[in-house]
């Protein structure tokens, strides 16, 4: 498989999903969940809110493991009983996440981890993207497999301080910030390097 770029690879085995299944597809619902679980001080990580179903829909999100029995109680306080299926919690799983900047315009970052996961056998029952992270959760039992399989992938970074601005900060002329750019040497880092490379 193609490399893709990215910087690390994190993950975390110490988290629980919840989810309130049918309950009423209506405006303000979510907010509802969730500014029950924020008065209660409990943090959420990742969300989902499936497409509504007739009348009902269902809202699973993953929160701390050790706050999860605190976010079912917290939700049963919420809502009657009469509002929702059930609610359920599930302490058996994993978030692994890629990290680098530009995410989002990485193109193909998200189908090659997708397909990496894929080629163990790795099931995806969340995913959640942002600038700098494409997150998915999975079953706890696998996160060490997926760590594994997203570090065989590679993923490499290059960073490098920028070009001007460190001889000459102002425009003597205009007085504005200096951001032409020179051609003097930079440092830089190459994170996670091919042993190919030579410099």
């Amino acid at each position: 498989m193609e490399k893709m770029l990215f910087s690390g690879v994190q993950s975390n085995s110490e988290v629980a999903l919840i989810a309130i299944k049918g309950i009423k597809n209506q405006p303000g619902i979510a907010a509802k969940v969730f500014g029950a679980i924020a008065e209660e001080k409990i943090n959420v990580e990742l969300i989902l809110q499936s497409i509504g179903r007739g009348e009902n829909k269902d809202i699973s999100f993953v929160v701390a493991q050790d706050e999860a029995d605190h976010a079912v109680e917290t939700l049963k306080k919420a809502f009657d009983e009469a509002d929702y299926e059930e609610i359920i919690s599930d302490k058996e799983v994993g978030i692994v996440s890629i990290v680098g900047a530009g995410m989002m315009s990485n193109s193909g970052a998200a189908s090659k981890m997708f397909e990496a996961l894929y080629n163990r056998g790795i099931n995806i029952h969340l995913i959640y993207t942002s600038e700098i992270k494409i997150t998915v959760l999975i079953k706890e039992s696998r996160v060490e497999r997926a760590v594994e399989a997203l570090k065989e992938v590679g993923g490499q970074a290059f960073l490098c301080a920028d070009h001007g601005n460190a001889e000459q900060l102002i425009d003597y002329e205009t007085g504005a910030p200096f951001t032409a750019h020179t051609t003097n040497p930079v440092p830089f880092i190459l994170i996670n390097a091919d042993p190919a490379y030579t410099f």
